[in-house]
């Protein structure tokens, strides 16, 4: 009686956590479609066989959701956006002008020069970037579909690959969904044989 109330829960955690694992593998394996000889039943991946589909939902929630190309227009037209782009702007024109601007020219004429050009684009880029958001805006988004980008890059990842980075983002969670399947077994194989014991008795 004691060997059952022990191998009993013992057994039950075994076949939980073997269970889930299973459960695990098949939402990717395997990634071709197998038929079961006599009944003809066919299975495969549950990732591989509906790839297409979550590639389309994943897509629009990315592309119409989470970041759309007004998220990205409205995020570059933020001062603290504007700023740092007209400094990398600004920094490598007159990086250039420096580096092409004849040796013959004086230093301190070369200097005038320079600070003059460095001013005009400090004060002129952020009106640019405006403009080219306002006059550009709607021909970006005819050309650029995230949506589209995002379907595309699911659809053509290596399905081994695919695998792979879902399985390094979600490790841990897929560790303990073994686990717990692992607990609940034992405990429902506990209860079972807690059962069987005070059946005998009543």
């Amino acid at each position: 009686m004691w060997l059952q109330l022990i191998t009993i829960p013992i057994i039950g955690a075994l076949i939980g956590w073997i269970t889930n694992v299973l459960a695990i593998k098949l939402i990717f394996r395997p990634y071709n479609p197998i038929t079961i000889p006599l009944i003809h039943y066919t299975f495969q991946g549950v990732i591989p066989k509906r790839r297409d589909e979550l590639a389309v939902s994943i897509g629009q929630v990315v592309g119409q959701e989470i970041l759309s190309l007004d998220d990205v227009f409205d995020k570059i037209r933020e001062e603290e956006v504007k700023e740092k782009i007209t400094q990398s702007v600004s920094e490598t024109i007159y990086s250039r002008l420096n580096e092409r601007i004849p040796h013959f020219i004086p230093g301190s004429i070369k200097k005038i020069f320079l600070n003059i050009v460095e001013e005009l684009l400090m004060k002129e880029t952020p009106v640019l970037i405006d403009r080219f958001l306002e006059d550009l805006s709607d021909k970006i988004k005819d050309e650029v579909d995230f949506t589209k980008m995002v379907q595309e890059k699911i659809t053509g990842y290596d399905l081994h690959e695919l695998e792979r980075l879902i399985l390094m983002i979600a490790s841990k969670e897929l560790k303990h969904i073994e686990v717990l399947g692992g607990v609940l077994g034992f405990m429902i194989g506990l209860i079972q044989a807690v059962w069987f014991y005070l059946m005998q008795y009543i």
